[in-house]
């Protein structure tokens, strides 16, 4: 498992690297394929206190913590705890999505999708003939998406709360389509599923 530490504009020595690949090493023993795990550190932006996120990539599943204190070291374990629970919490659950995965293997090798990049601005907005109401549009945000995996709806609703994300877009292992699966706004426990209508 190749384990990265960095830091943005923050300062990671020798032994908060060293102890951070320890630790790390230790998820060895849940037998997670791990591929790559990243460490990043950051100052808060809000307070004095520093930024812990580990993000650890496997195969089919991506696993994502933070943690927050004025030391390094303290905010690290933080991270590590909770990626840790996740790791422990889903192993027997991923092992019952590999099962499934190799009856459906033809569907993994499909080829890989990749959002189109596109960018739409306020101002080429503004520019369009007839639209006297450019001003009052909201901000819109590009957020690029890569690498959509192929998975089954359990698999994409468990990688959502893996990644603490809202809403997650994946590939349909049965129907190839592209789906979204997101948690309600007013219940979060409530998981909706969106999927296109087969013509």
């Amino acid at each position: 498992m190749e384990i990265k530490v960095a830091g943005v504009h923050f300062q990671v020595g020798e032994s908060l690297t060293q102890h951070c690949e320890e630790k790390l090493a230790d998820l060895k023993k849940y037998s997670v394929n791990a591929v790559s795990t990243d460490v990043t550190f950051s100052n808060s932006t809000a307070n004095s206190d520093v930024n812990a996120e580990v993000v650890i990539k496997t195969a089919g599943l991506t696993v994502r913590s933070t943690g927050f204190n004025q030391d390094a070291y303290t905010a690290f374990e933080e991270a590590y705890t909770k990626a840790e629970k996740q790791v422990a919490k889903y192993k027997e659950r991923m092992k019952k999505h590999n099962r499934r995965r190799e009856e459906s293997i033809k569907f993994a090798e499909l080829p890989v999708l990749e959002a189109q990049k596109s960018v739409i601005s306020e101002e080429s907005l503004a520019d369009a003939p007839d639209d006297m109401f450019a001003e009052f549009l909201p901000k819109i945000e590009h957020k690029e998406v890569k690498n959509i995996q192929t998975l089954t709806v359990d698999e994409a609703v468990m990688q959502m709360d893996l990644l603490h994300v809202n809403f997650f877009i994946f590939q349909n292992a049965k129907t190839e389509q592209l789906n979204i699966v997101y948690r309600e706004q007013d219940d979060s426990n409530k998981i909706g599923w969106i999927e296109p209508k087969q013509a």
